[in-house]
């Protein structure tokens, strides 16, 4: 039996990246092209958020402009929740472009199956739970990204179910379903990736820390709000879509806590989440300003460990720093082939 004293790559069916993470897609056009693209570059996995995009064209143009940056070999996805509206011509429009893989959260769409079949696209289902998985799996899922209550932006915990750790739920859901698990949640340096990898995950998802690089595709104010944010900023709001979200408590979520968040203008309204918004807020708006610089009116998503963030660099510098921490471990504690679920 051979032992691992290096993270071993990411291998999902034909996909193969030479690290095992994943860049987290944030909605709304926080992790674009030149992100996702520089994430690939450095043999991770470059994920673009096209939830709150409504032109097909947009899409088609963020992955070209990715690929530009990420090379022949980079591997770059699209992710995408099952609630927004124009769901499926975003997602034609990201398979007519050859993506990689597609993460689909919030709910299950049978279409985006049939369609990943149809283009030779693995899809990725998100859980937070072992029974969301197995319907995951059965569905068609090439991988399922379980997510904990840690994660930054929407849980998928909803009303009335506990919080629950990532690396409990990874425990659980190793043992019961054939197809591979990758970890998000709260998942913050080498160390905590080494602990997903020996709990029986394939890869890990990470997004937090990918704002604090110069690539983000999010305004300078956004990437600061993060740098400044204490242990007590941290705090969870009612989302429109129904579910929990954990963001950084700026002016604009002081009013959601409070009740105070203004209606959205039913003038201005786009649909971007259908029929399931509850109308409390514009959350595209809130998203939007955010990434623009306008915290003051913005929400700014992010996972539990936020506080943990210190400087911004480049993000050649960020995987780098993750794989030599997760690294220095493996040399002295080597990860064995049994501890990790191929």
């Amino acid at each position: 039996m051979e032992p691992q004293t290096k993270l071993p790559p990411l291998k999902i069916g034909n996909l193969f990246a030479r690290l095992p993470i994943i860049q987290g897609g944030m909605a709304v056009r926080v992790s674009l092209h030149n992100l996702a693209g520089n994430v690939a570059k450095e043999g991770a996995v470059g994920i673009i958020a096209v939830s709150g995009m409504s032109d097909p064209n947009e899409v088609k143009s963020e992955i070209r402009q990715a690929r530009k940056i990420a090379g022949p070999k980079g591997v770059i996805g699209i992710n995408i929740m099952g609630v927004v509206g124009h769901f499926l011509e975003l997602v034609k429009a990201a398979m007519e472009e050859k993506i990689n893989l597609i993460i689909q959260g919030a709910g299950f769409r049978e279409d985006i199956f049939e369609l990943g079949r149809k283009y030779n696209v693995p899809i990725f289902s998100m859980a937070s739970s072992l029974k969301v998985a197995k319907k995951g799996e059965m569905m068609g899922a090439a991988a399922v990204v379980v997510e904990g209550a840690d994660a930054g932006g929407h849980l998928g915990f909803p009303k009335g179910h506990p919080f629950r750790k990532t690396i409990d739920i990874v425990k659980e859901v190793v043992k019961e379903i054939k197809i591979p698990v990758i970890a998000a949640g709260g998942i913050f340096d080498g160390k905590d990736i080494v602990e997903m990898l020996r709990a029986g995950a394939k890869g890990v998802q990470m997004a937090t820390r990918f704002v604090a690089t110069k690539e983000c595709d999010a305004h300078q104010n956004f990437k600061e709000a993060h740098l400044k944010a204490k242990k007590e900023d941290v705090v969870i709001i009612h989302s429109p879509v129904g579910l929990p979200g954990r963001a950084i408590k700026t002016p604009f979520v002081k009013k959601i806590l409070e009740g105070k968040a203004p209606k959205p203008d039913p003038k201005k309204c786009q649909g971007c989440i259908g029929m399931v918004c509850d109308k409390s807020y514009c959350i595209l708006e809130a998203l939007e300003n955010a990434r623009k610089g306008d915290i003051e009116n913005g929400l700014v998503f992010a996972g539990s460990n936020v506080w943990r963030v210190n400087k911004i660099v480049l993000v050649k510098e960020l995987i780098q720093e993750l794989a030599r921490e997760a690294n220095d471990i493996l040399k002295r504690e080597p990860l064995w082939v049994k501890e990790y679920v191929e």
